[in-house]
């Protein structure tokens, strides 16, 4: 009886040990993020086109040289994607408020991503934050007149 209940529980403690050893040795868990849309309101960014990038991260210790807010990433954009290199990809758009909504075009490799932010160089400090979209399979980014909404599942 024991021998069997060893053989039923080896999976689950192979799968185990996997999953924390990839997140010891720097190989985090991929994202399962397959969909971005995004929708604006009329008066969204107090009127204005948006800047509005997806960063695509494929190295863990990217993650941790990115800025925490719209502005920042801005400024310092060319040189981190240098820096970066490989271990990231950028989508970017200018979004003009009052656009319909539509689907992001992901980067070809974006399967391969262990994390998705969105940052936008909005007018007001609450459009400013950087947004982790990695948890979600599909996310939703609402650009509003003073802020920008994030939601998915």
């Amino acid at each position: 009886m024991k021998r069997i209940l060893c053989l039923l529980l080896l999976p689950i403690l192979v799968t185990a040990c996997s999953t924390i050893s990839d997140w010891i040795y720097g190989n985090p868990p991929l994202t399962s993020l397959r969909q971005i849309t995004v929708s604006t309101e009329l008066a969204a960014n107090s009127d204005n086109a948006t800047m509005l990038d997806f960063v695509f991260v494929y190295e863990a210790s990217a993650v941790v040289r990115l800025p925490k807010t719209g502005p920042e990433w801005f400024e310092q954009k060319d040189a981190l994607k240098k820096a970066l290199a490989i271990g990231i990809e950028v989508v970017s758009l200018q979004v003009p408020a009052g656009s319909p909504d539509f689907e992001v075009d992901f980067p070809s490799r974006a399967s391969k991503a262990i994390g998705v932010y969105a940052l936008a160089n909005y007018l007001t400090v609450d459009g400013q934050p950087i947004a982790n979209l990695t948890p979600w399979k599909k996310a939703r980014v609402q650009l509003r007149a003073k802020t920008i909404t994030f939601s998915g599942n």
